[in-house]
């Protein structure tokens, strides 16, 4: 009898199987319920799509961003130039500051140029050939053949002379002289014992 009972139940490799398909079954209800909570209460189709738009966000923005010209660097100011006149009928500017310098351009007397600054220590000026643009158009220009529209006028040597200095002499101490009375001795007449003569004689 107990033998037919035993043939009567699930062989027991299948109540295995069952058990697993179980356990499976809630770690599956349990991974999607923390999904499910952990996209906001969004339904598993509405969450593809919410992280597919911010998937394609990323990427346009990193396109937008490579796409973005590159920002210039913030440019030099360009520096003041004196106005000098061209004194000679017929002056030369070159690309160097040297008579083998490659030669530019010529220009007639009068004409005003753009002078930056003199090239170190050498006679040669530093001039700015097109002042309409700000970007400096180098050339260069020998001293003797400009001079300042507006020079400035150049101090004197002489300076004033120094204010006179009267010296004040101040004594110490005054000196009052005292006289003291000298007593001059006068002389009393003696008197003399006067002899009438021819005086009667008493007898």
């Amino acid at each position: 009898m107990s033998y037919s009972s035993r043939r009567n139940g699930p062989p027991s490799w299948f109540i295995f199987l069952i058990a697993i398909a179980i356990v499976f079954g809630i770690y599956y209800v349990f991974i999607e319920a923390r999904d499910f909570f952990a996209s906001g209460a969004q339904s598993p189709i509405n969450a593809t799509q919410a992280a597919e738009l911010e998937a394609t966000a990323t990427i346009e923005q990193r396109l937008a961003q490579d796409a973005l010209p590159t920002r210039r660097p913030t440019s030099t100011p360009t520096p003041e130039c004196q106005t000098f006149v061209v004194n000679v009928p017929s002056a030369i500017i070159r690309d160097q500051p040297s008579t083998a310098g490659r030669l530019l351009e010529s220009i007639p007397e009068g004409t005003e140029v753009c002078v930056i600054q003199r090239e170190g220590t050498t006679d040669w000026y530093l001039i700015d050939r097109n002042t309409i643009t700000t970007r400096i158009e180098v050339g260069y220009m020998r001293d003797d053949l400009i001079e300042p529209l507006n020079p400035t006028p150049t101090p004197s040597n002489t300076s004033p002379p120094p204010p006179s200095i009267t010296p004040t002499f101040t004594p110490s101490a005054t000196l009052t002289p005292t006289i003291t009375p000298t007593l001059e001795a006068t002389q009393t007449p003696e008197p003399r014992n006067v002899t009438p003569q021819n005086a009667p004689v008493s007898s």
